[in-house]
C-alpha cells in the first residue's frame, strides 16, 4: 500500500506540474523549454528525498529500501507510459515512441531512489540518536 501512495502522489505532482508549468512558461509553444524539465527532475528529487527522511524516522532502512525501490520503479515506467502515450501522433506511435525512450528508465528510477534512500538512511540514523 506504501508504494501505491507514494506513486500515485507523485504521479499527481508530475501531472499537475507539467499542467500549470507550460502556461507560467515564456518560450513559446512547440519549442523545448529545458528548464521547465530540469526543475520537473529537482522537484521530483525533493519529494522523494523529502518522504524518504520521513520514512527513515518512522521505519526500519529495509522497509524504507523496498518501498522506494517499489516507487521508483512505478513512478519510471508511468512516466514512460504516459509521455509515449500522450506524445504520440502521425509521425511516432506510442511504441515507438517507448522503444525510443526506454533508456530514460534507469535515469527516472535513480533520481526517485538515490535520494529517498539517502534521506532515509540520514532520518533513520536521526531517529536512533534521539
Amino acid at each position: 500500500m506504501a508504494i501505491l501512495i507514494r506513486s500515485l502522489a507523485l504521479g499527481a505532482g508530475i501531472a499537475a506540474y507539467f499542467i500549470v508549468a507550460p502556461r507560467l512558461s515564456s518560450t513559446p509553444p512547440g519549442d523545448p523549454d529545458i528548464g521547465l524539465g530540469l526543475l520537473a527532475f529537482g522537484l521530483l528529487v525533493v519529494a522523494a528525498s523529502g518522504w524518504g527522511f520521513v520514512d527513515g524516522t518512522r521505519r526500519v532502512l529495509r522497509e524504507v529500501a523496498t518501498t522506494w525501490a517499489g516507487t521508483a520503479l512505478v513512478v519510471s515506467v508511468g512516466w514512460l507510459l504516459v509521455l509515449s502515450v500522450g506524445q504520440a501522433d502521425e509521425s511516432m506511435s506510442a511504441t515507438e515512441l517507448m522503444r525510443a525512450d526506454a533508456g530514460l528508465l534507469p535515469f527516472t528510477f535513480g533520481i526517485v531512489l538515490v535520494p529517498a534512500l539517502a534521506a532515509g538512511a540520514i532520518g533513520s540514523t536521526a531517529r536512533r540518536t534521539r
